[in-house]
């Protein structure tokens, strides 16, 4: 019965550990949306500012030589901008998973190494496990429950 008990506080620690992991993964994905967020929001505001200051160079040009320099003009900045923009936002992205999936990763490796003694490792630990038993997994561990 005790052993019993100490495989359901195993498994209760486990379950408590993935639990706190996401909490904080989440919480990670959040502020890093927040700030991919105001990104957007900033670049946003530049480039409408941008698109202002281009149609009043259109505006004040006195012939068409001055139209096409301007139109040039704004779109080589919006490209630019544009790109730069689009590998910042990646970077941004990319870091949010990163750090978004890295307390699931701590939590994953430590229930690897502190695996319970009733865990299926490739043993003979639960022989007859067909008959009678139900299979559960958990990060990669199987557990075996009698019926």
């Amino acid at each position: 019965m005790k052993e019993g008990s100490r495989v359901g506080q195993q498994f209760q620690g486990a379950a408590e550990s993935g639990f706190e992991a996401t909490t904080r993964s989440l919480g990670e994905a959040n502020t890093r949306l927040q700030s991919i967020a105001e990104e957007v929001t900033d670049f946003s505001k530049k480039r409408f500012e941008d698109v202002f200051r281009s149609w009043d160079q259109l505006f004040r040009a006195r012939s068409l030589p001055d139209v096409m320099q301007a139109q040039t003009e704004y779109a080589q900045r919006a490209y630019e901008a544009y790109s730069s923009e689009l590998a910042k936002l990646g970077e941004m992205y990319l870091g949010s998973v990163r750090e978004a999936s890295s307390p699931l990763e701590e939590t994953s490796r430590r229930l690897k190494r502190d695996r319970p003694l009733h865990a299926n490792q490739g043993s003979s630990a639960c022989p007859n496990r067909e008959v009678g038993r139900r299979t559960m997994r958990l990060g990669g561990t199987r557990f075996f429950m009698e019926r």
